[in-house]
């Protein structure tokens, strides 16, 4: 349960009632809906989520956002793979390039994370509906989902290694 902070707590956000928010939530609800209602209203917002920054898909699938946690894991690839092309030319070009890319990647997760989030769970639960079972947390999914990545990296970087140059 949440320990009520102010006489805005139980105002809907976004159209939609805070228990339903913090059913959907689970762990760490109180500093979302704190977030949430903080930018009610708005589809995007600036706010800083360490987790999102240091683990970013990770922390998406930890949060069950698989489709959002899947597309962020796709442009990590594309970035990754431009660098290796890039590669070929110079190393150092390579990665003087990939440095601030990826970067400047983590840090827009880092700093939309929390609104992606929002857009998440809003579509979820304002479903006639909702399954409230997507919401919350999964460990399991946080470790498979990195664990793939994790191969997909070194099948690219094998691939690149060894059969293209």
């Amino acid at each position: 349960p949440i320990i009520k902070t102010d006489d805005t707590y139980g105002k809907p956000i976004d159209g939609v009632e805070v228990g339903r928010w913090e059913e959907f939530i689970g762990e760490a609800s109180a500093s979302y809906i704190s977030k949430f209602r903080k930018n009610d209203g708005k589809k995007i917002f600036a706010s800083a989520n360490i987790g999102a920054l240091i683990f970013a898909q990770t922390w998406m699938f930890y949060r069950k956002m698989y489709l959002e946690a899947i597309i962020t894991y796709l442009i990590a690839i594309a970035i990754i793979v431009a660098c290796f092309l890039i590669g070929t030319v110079d190393i150092f070009t390579a990665i003087m390039i990939m440095l601030p890319l990826v970067l400047a990647y983590r840090v827009a997760i880092c700093i939309f994370g929390d609104a992606i989030y929002k857009a998440y769970i809003k579509r979820e639960i304002s479903k006639n509906a909702p399954d409230m079972r997507k919401g919350g947390t999964s460990v399991a999914a946080a470790i498979v989902g990195s664990v793939a990545f994790n191969i997909i990296l070194s099948i690219i970087s094998f691939v690149f290694e060894y059969v293209i140059w």
